[in-house]
């Protein structure tokens, strides 16, 4: 998550930028190419150049988030991820680093072990088909979900 913003003299200077394009003033697609490009240097600064700027809360997953766009179980989260942690902006939730670790090392090694381990219909037998995407919580219900995460009642060991 994050957006791009024009970036400054200085910035472009440092080398900071991260993208950028070919300025093209309005209304040049019908000259020719030599036309175009003396039109497009004329001001000195051929180039749109960007800066990507993120927030200090895109760096951040929140159970609604991983319930309602991953497809998490909410009574799974806090034995997968641990308690969750207030991020900027009083954000309730995981640092992004933390979940993907968790994703990487973890789940996506247990799921590569069973896929190799077992043949296929032994891993329907203990998975069955669920639901897809289409079916999950909407962020709503997965707000409502995740309301109940802060319950110490809700911890397993």
């Amino acid at each position: 998550m994050g957006y791009h913003r024009d970036a400054t003299p200085d910035e472009i200077e440092r080398g900071e930028a991260t993208s950028w394009s070919i300025r093209a003033p309005e209304g040049i697609e019908h000259l020719s190419s030599e036309e175009r490009w003396r039109r497009t240097n004329d001001d000195g600064v051929p180039y749109n150049h960007k800066i990507w700027v993120t927030e200090p809360k895109d760096s951040w997953v929140t159970p609604v988030e991983l319930i309602a766009h991953d497809g998490y179980r909410p009574e799974a989260l806090l034995r997968l991820f641990g308690p969750t942690a207030e991020g900027p902006d009083g954000i309730q939730g995981w640092l992004g680093v933390h979940v993907e670790h968790i994703k990487d090392t973890v789940i996506d090694t247990a799921i590569d072990l069973l896929e190799s381990s077992l043949i296929d219909a032994r891993i329907r037998d203990i998975f069955p088909p669920l639901p897809g995407p289409d079916n999950w919580p909407t962020d709503a219900e997965a707000t409502e979900m995740a309301a109940h995460l802060a319950e110490p009642a809700e911890v397993s060991p």
